[in-house]
């Protein structure tokens, strides 16, 4: 006689990779500075120094000359913008992540002194490329370049 068989299905699925902590301290950062830029650009006396708080280089240099452009005009923001990040590659060191994402401008507006919208199209959801660098004193991380590349979303 045959000894009866088993068969045993078994289901195994990988666990997804988790962030090392230098990236995970990429996307935090893009996502804080995306806050930050929101509640600055909300004010009607901006105070573009809080930028400092995670922007430096040429992400700090633009945004600043815009928000004192927006001011200077009597401009503020309305609504929010919502970043998803679609990708994180490491940079050309150890310390620097370019990041990629979506950035939803829809329900964002930028209104002169009577509320009046001051942008010439609505926005729409936007393709951006983030590097982030860490301050190799201070070993904070910042976002220094920010670009639109015109992909798609």
């Amino acid at each position: 006689p045959r000894a009866p068989t088993a068969t045993v299905s078994c289901r195994y699925s990988a666990p997804k990779p988790t962030p090392d902590d230098g990236e995970q301290d990429a996307h935090d950062t893009v996502d804080k500075d995306r806050a930050m830029m929101d509640q600055i650009r909300q004010q009607h006396k901006p105070d573009i120094s809080q930028l400092l708080t995670f922007a430096r280089g040429a992400a700090y240099d633009k945004w600043g000359y815009t928000i004192q452009e927006e001011f200077v005009n009597g401009y503020h923001q309305t609504g929010v913008a919502v970043i998803t990040i679609k990708s994180t590659d490491p940079g050309a060191s150890a310390q620097q992540w370019l990041v990629s994402g979506c950035l939803d401008v829809t329900k964002l507006d930028v209104v002169d002194r009577s509320g009046k919208t001051t942008l010439e199209h609505p926005g729409g959801i936007n393709h951006i490329n983030y590097s982030v660098d860490q301050d190799p004193t201070t070993l904070r991380w910042y976002v220094t370049n920010e670009t639109f590349d015109g992909g798609t979303c």
